[in-house]
């Protein structure tokens, strides 16, 4: 599925590519020189978004995924392969502690035989223990860079957006606006444009 996901990816860069070159084309008034440099899975160098390619796995160990131990590998669609890693993975979501109390324990009174026969009670009261609930907090996972192509405020880019979003964008970088610099780069190009579609829909 993500090997599909990729190539639709590809395709709609290389549409877009097309796109941008024609309207440059029909407009005389400005030239566009670009140079574009794609990541290819399967060339032996871990690029964005890929996790890893082949033998390089960008640094990342079974333990900075969050697992024990174990051999961290790349399958042929350049993601992780956590399969021969142990270990359960740390969760990433950053949780809000909520208190709630538990019910005090009656105490147990305990009879203890003395050698002078006098019954005595000794009584032992459990200790209260509060024990926090834990509920997760939304969390976006857009780069600072992409909020303001997040129209709903969602905390993601839907697919619904995606129109606005592009138009936006294209305004931005006509205008010479550096909000379409998402790669902080210092200009604004297609890796620019192709970070904001891999966003979408996330």
């Amino acid at each position: 599925m993500k090997i599909i996901s990729k190539l639709i990816y590809f395709g709609i860069i290389c549409v877009l590519v097309i796109v941008i070159t024609k309207v440059a084309k029909a407009e005389d008034f400005f030239s566009v020189n670009s140079s574009i440099r794609l990541n290819v899975c399967g060339d032996l160098v871990s690029e964005f978004p890929e996790d890893c390619d082949n033998t390089d796995l960008n640094y990342k160990t079974c333990q900075s995924l969050g697992l024990t131990s174990g051999q961290l590998n790349c399958d042929a669609a350049c993601d992780f392969e956590t399969i021969n890693c142990l270990g359960t993975p740390t969760p990433t979501l950053f949780p809000t502690a909520t208190p709630t109390s538990v019910p005090t324990v009656a105490p147990t009174v305990t009879p203890t035989v003395i050698p002078t026969a006098i019954p005595t009670a000794v009584a032992t009261v459990a200790p209260t223990i509060t024990i926090p609930v834990l509920t997760p907090t939304k969390v976006s996972i857009l780069l600072p860079t992409l909020l303001s192509y997040d129209f709903d405020n969602d905390g993601r880019i839907r697919l619904v957006e995606l129109v606005s979003a592009v138009t936006t964008w294209l305004d931005n970088w006509k205008s010479n606006n550096k909000a379409c610099d998402i790669d902080l780069d210092s200009k604004c190009g297609v890796s620019d444009f192709s970070v904001l579609l891999y966003y979408i829909d996330k």
